[in-house]
């Protein structure tokens, strides 16, 4: 029998229980449990056992429960053979499945710069490179001075951003460093307060340049090891340090798998979308129903003041995309006319893109915000005060990412924030812009109501749906719809903007842009078609369709158009792949229903079209193509 955790009173072994799902073979049914045996595991030394136990997990059955493959190669110049494990954890624990790929002590550089390295051939998705000062230290002479020591850096510094540049001109994904401490024993080797300052200052702009790497190479992203520092874990241990060469510790090499985990979910598109509050001891402090719209707690008590800080930590991250949401047992006149009179409330009914307030189960209400948003439950974050509430939704949604809050208001940010659910690579001018395009979507929804027909309302929108080639500028947003869109992702090839520009780099290879706007507002860019032409043959590498633009015919009018235009060029026919998922088995037809037949069957099918009977293009709405012109540059 597997071992079950007691969640109201925190009772567990998870070693036990991980060693009883092993021992039964890594049963399917018990691949969440198992999910949520690793997320629990806080610290490292339990994170580095279950790593170990998790070593001979069965793929098949973790990928059959909605698990996802990645490939991280851990390079560096200390050994760091525990990263190993953490990351198994970490990453197991999220969803992920990885193959591990450790390099040899101290050999970065080689790993880095030669091409035929064995990093190279493993070809990961996204590979670490831990450093710490002994990889300066190490190449300066016994005798240093504070002179010798930036020049050191300097150099260390110019080899790092070579080694950068070559990852990106060889390897694939993503190429992440850690910032390097500077350790108080190396400091104070120092003796003079004006020397040591010398230092501290080249050492922070040698940070600050490894920084700035970030910033300029897209492949490329930096951890800062003095924010983990500085939440208290210890930089090393000296007796492993010296005779293990274990120069960073356990505990700050599990907040860096963390991190890394977070960097992987994003790259593999499992970061979450939307942020699911209760209210009462939740946003403030009291129960709106006891204490009434004035005798809530906000800026009027020190505890109050603590709830505001959580609103205002909620409002910035929604500023940066995260949808907000209300689900809350409460009166609905009440609540929204707190919203409205409260001044000291930072959220306001405009912030939220949804308010679900009633008394039906809140596993119902999550169903239903699910639904209405276009968004599976693995999106939701869900934070609520009550442990009863966490269970009732935590077992009708074992998907749902639930957040237990305490009852010290002050806390509730760190609890937020060190879920590390909302990561992403990088940001870009459409999460600036979400949670106004969800808030019109519902004008969308009142048309809808009120058309007579389906037809009725596609014609009712005045749709425009621009076809185009990205520009530069476009290329994040084409990198991000690849890795964040999941249910019409028809291949489900996740690409960074590096591999974007290099899909683009290779000769008869070209990027569909999809924009739509129609009578109510500017979509944005929702959706692309991969594809390049060889041999007279159209080949549809990928076809990606944000989920906020469904039901519109736009992947249609998209889709035929491309036939049209490849008919027109002379290709004798057209290919198209289809990679069945857990979350885009609703499109598996797509290609059949738009004149396509099947060539090989399976998990992933293969089709061809022979451009002889391309179906009308929908008359609701209207095409406005330019990357033909696109084409046209390439070959000519």
């Amino acid at each position: 029998m597997i071992p079950r955790a007691n969640k109201s009173i925190g009772q567990t072994d998870p070693r036990a229980a991980v060693a009883a799902i092993r021992a039964a073979g890594w049963p399917n049914a018990q691949m969440p449990r198992l999910r949520e045996l690793l997320r629990g595991a806080a610290d490292a030394v339990m994170q580095v056992k279950l790593g170990k136990l998790c070593r001979t997990i069965n793929r098949e059955h973790y990928l059959a429960e909605g698990g996802s493959e990645i490939k991280i190669a851990v390079t560096g110049n200390f050994s760091c053979q525990a990263i190993d494990d953490l990351l198994r954890t970490r990453l197991l624990g999220r969803g992920l499945l990885p193959a591990i790929h450790m390099c040899d002590y101290n050999q970065y550089s080689y790993d880095l710069l030669d091409q035929g390295s064995a990093l190279y051939r493993f070809q990961p998705d996204l590979t670490l490179c831990l450093l710490d000062e002994h990889c300066v230290l190490d190449e300066m002479p016994d005798e240093w001075h504070p002179g010798q020591f930036s020049q050191a850096l300097v150099v260390k510094l110019a080899q790092l951003t070579d080694l950068a540049e070559r990852y990106g001109q060889h390897g694939s994904g993503l190429l992440v460093f850690n910032t390097i401490a500077l350790s108080g024993d190396t400091l104070r080797q120092r003796l003079d307060y004006r020397g040591r300052a010398r230092i501290s200052r080249a050492w922070a702009e040698f940070n600050a340049g490894l920084c700035a790497l970030a910033e300029r190479l897209a492949h490329v992203f930096i951890l800062d090891t003095h924010v983990l520092l500085a939440d208290g874990v210890a930089l090393r241990n000296a007796r492993l340090s010296f005779y293990a060469k274990l120069h960073l510790g356990d505990e700050l090499l599990a907040a860096i798998a963390t991190e890394v985990a977070d960097l992987a979910m994003a790259r593999a598109g499992k970061a979450r979308k939307c942020l699911v509050l209760d209210l009462d001891n939740t946003l403030w402090g009291g129960v709106l129903g006891d204490d009434g719209i004035d005798g809530i707690e906000l800026s009027n008590s020190a505890a109050g003041e603590a709830f505001v800080a959580f609103q205002r930590v909620i409002r910035r991250l929604a500023t940066q995309g995260v949808l907000l949401v209300v689900s809350s047992k409460n009166d609905d006149a009440n609540v929204r006319r707190l919203l409205a009179e409260r001044t000291d409330m930072v959220l306001k009914e405009d912030d939220f893109a949804a308010i679900y307030v009633g008394w039906e189960p809140k596993s119902a209400a999550l169903a239903e915000i699910a639904g209405s948003l276009n968004i599976d439950s693995d999106s939701l974050v869900f934070v609520d005060d009550s442990a009863f509430e966490r269970a009732e939704v935590g077992a009708a949604h074992p998907d749902v990412e639930i957040l237990a809050l305490g009852e010290e208001p002050a806390e509730h940010v760190g609890v937020l924030l060190r879920a590390h659910a909302f990561e992403q690579l990088e940001l870009n001018h459409e999460d600036y812009l979400r949670r106004t395009r969800y808030k019109t979507e519902a004008k969308r929804q009142d048309l809808l109501k009120n058309s007579g027909s389906a037809d009725d309302f596609l014609r009712g929108l005045a749709l425009t749906l621009r076809l185009f080639p990205p520009g530069e500028g476009d290329l994040p947003r084409v990198s991000q719809l690849t890795l964040r869109t999941n249910q019409f992702n028809l291949t489900t090839q996740r690409m960074t903007e590096p591999e974007v520009r290099r899909y683009l780099d290779q000769p008869g290879h070209g990027i569909v842009a999809m924009h739509c706007e129609d009578r109510f507002g500017d979509q944005g860019l929702i959706g692309c078609v991969f594809y390049r032409v060889h041999d007279d043959v159209l080949h549809i590498d990928n076809f990606l369709l944000s989920c906020r633009v469904f039901s519109r015919a736009i992947e249609t009018a998209a889709l035929l158009h491309l036939l049209g235009w490849a008919k027109r060029l002379g290709c004798s026919e057209a290919s198209a792949w289809f990679v069945l998922t857990a979350k885009n088995g609703n499109f598996a037809t797509f290609y059949d229903r738009h004149g396509f037949e099947v060539v090989q069957e399976g998990d992933t099918t293969s089709y061809r079209h022979a451009l002889d009977r391309i179906g009308l293009l929908p008359d609701h709405l209207r095409i406005v193509a330019t990357y033909q012109e696109q084409y046209t540059c390439l070959t000519n």
